[in-house]
């Protein structure tokens, strides 16, 4: 749900990707050009000195970080983060208020998703009314569907890919096979007490999560 921009697929966006996979949150890197390719999108993260360029492309409608000393306008839709810390303040600050979260829904160890009625904690989640322990990589995917629950998108392998796991390591046809049996590993998961599966799948489309009534 976030994307790191920067002129290329650089190591600097690259180490920043790993810091925020280890905070839960999938995030995926893109050159500034190919931010098309990634949509839809939650939140961009990009360098104060390429703030500008990803201004200009046409997607003022996603809200901004730049991270790096200087001014950000606010009217352009983006805050500045100072350094890394900053970054991760304003991060859980802007997603959790455009998931509707407050305060009051926020623990010190987790935070209720009020869209789909989900506990996120570091160690586990909480489905219809059950806990259930997910590997770290079931984790992002079931965070990063769960995102975008009740909206018109489906997933393909490769893009959920691209945000849950390090696609530099294997074949992207092999992480995409991954993906598909993570994705079968967390519904057998949940199914065990609810009967049904939380994650569906729709041939030449892909994986999409489902509201909770």
């Amino acid at each position: 749900m976030v994307l790191i921009c920067d002129s290329e697929i650089s190591e600097r966006a690259l180490a920043l990707r790993e810091k925020i996979l280890k905070l839960g949150c999938p995030c995926a890197v893109s050159k500034i050009s190919e931010i098309s390719e990634y949509l839809p999108l939650k939140l961009i993260v990009t360098f104060y000195d390429q703030f500008d360029n990803v201004r200009r492309t046409p997607y003022d409608n996603i809200f901004v970080i730049a991270l790096g000393k200087g001014f950000v306008n606010s009217a352009l839709n983006a805050v500045n983060a100072v350094d890394e810390d900053d970054l991760v303040l304003s991060m859980k600050k802007y997603l959790y208020k455009e998931s509707g979260i407050t305060s009051k829904r926020m623990f010190s160890f987790g935070v209720v998703e009020p869209k789909n009625n989900i506990f996120f904690s570091k160690y586990f989640v909480e489905v219809y009314g059950k806990r259930f322990v997910l590997t770290s990589v079931e984790y992002l995917i079931f965070k990063y569907l769960t995102a975008f629950a009740g909206t018109k998108y489906y997933f393909e392998p490769e893009k959920i890919a691209k945000f849950c796991y390090d696609n530099r390591k294997l074949g992207m046809e092999i992480v995409s096979n991954k993906i598909s049996v993570h994705i079968n590993h967390i519904n057998e998961k949940i199914k065990k007490s609810n009967g049904k599966p939380f994650i569906k799948a729709k041939r030449f489309l892909g994986y999409r999560a489902k509201i909770i009534d």
